[in-house]
């Protein structure tokens, strides 16, 4: 049996795409179907209702709207079984045999990756995205064994539970098949956020994952190098964006600064290289990257 999980915030308007797409996988009998209300003000009950009788559905409300990483771990709680699929109330499964193909993919590693198609205004494209929870599945066993949780803030928190699991696992499959379809919503919590407001959750949802990495003493040095080479140049790019909004970063980012000088060293040239390259916005700097380093208290 495979657990999905569906956080939920005023989506009637696409959830039945969203659970119809459930009911056309091969294996829908042995889906179990979490849908975590997270606060909403619509009701469910007509759509639920209909898909009840067609799958196996279990419906939570939480008292309060408290972000997506509060509902995940809501249906993580809830649910039991050893294999998890998260899929959001707006998205969709790519083809018919997609949570199968990721179910015949796992074999004895800790996660298996599938590529999403992202559907995004009039642009289309495939891609793995490490950050996001679309196209995986997950072993629960590792989840407890490693005890990795989400955090409560607002956004991000998918980026920080799939490093921090990544950074702990020794075996992750990527397989070569489109999984998950991620439609573009322009009113989701990560693009309504002004770009201050979002960086600042980026970071804080960053400092809990390292906070969270130092306690640990069996993290994949590699993984975490890469990590953080990752997310110092996802700010540093930023920065150079709007320099006199995002000044506030120096203070922000001490701590991973700290994470930066210890698992730098673990990563060569080239992999530092070739992340630089990802993050490049065409942008002149004002400053170069160790100079930003260096400016961080």
């Amino acid at each position: 049996m495979i657990d999905i999980i569906i956080p939920v915030y005023n989506s009637s308007k696409t959830i039945c795409k969203t659970l119809n797409s459930i009911l056309e996988q091969e294996n829908n009998e042995d889906l179990i179907i979490y849908i975590i209300d997270d606060g909403s003000s619509e009701t469910y009950d007509d759509v639920i209702s209909f898909f009840s009788k067609f799958l196996n559905i279990n419906y939570y409300k939480l008292d309060k709207n408290s972000g997506p990483g509060v509902a995940r771990q809501f249906g993580l709680d809830k649910s039991s079984n050893e294999y998890i699929v998260f899929i959001d109330s707006d998205d969709t499964f790519y083809d018919t045999d997609s949570v199968l193909k990721l179910y015949n993919s796992i074999y004895n590693y800790d996660m298996v990756f599938g590529k999403m198609l992202e559907k995004r205004y009039n642009m289309n494209r495939e891609v793995y995205h490490e950050g996001c929870m679309h196209g995986k599945m997950y072993r629960r066993s590792f989840i407890n064994e490693n005890k990795i949780s989400f955090n409560s803030f607002r956004s991000h928190e998918d980026n920080a539970f799939n490093q921090l699991y990544m950074s702990l696992s020794k075996g992750i499959n990527y397989i070569d098949d489109v999984i998950y379809i991620y439609n573009y919503n322009s009113s989701s919590i990560t693009a309504t956020d002004n770009s201050i407001e979002s960086l600042k959750l980026y970071i804080n949802s960053m400092n809990w994952l390292y906070k969270e990495i130092e306690k640990r003493n069996n993290v994949n040095n590699y993984q975490v190098g890469m990590s953080i080479m990752h997310i110092i140049c996802y700010c540093y790019f930023n920065y150079l964006l709007d320099e006199k909004e995002n000044n506030f970063i120096f203070k922000d980012m001490s701590f991973l600064k700290k994470m930066y000088k210890k698992y730098i060293l673990y990563i060569d040239y080239e992999d530092k290289l070739e992340i630089y390259k990802y993050f490049d916005y065409q942008v002149i700097p004002s400053i170069t990257f160790d100079d930003f380093i260096d400016k961080i208290d």
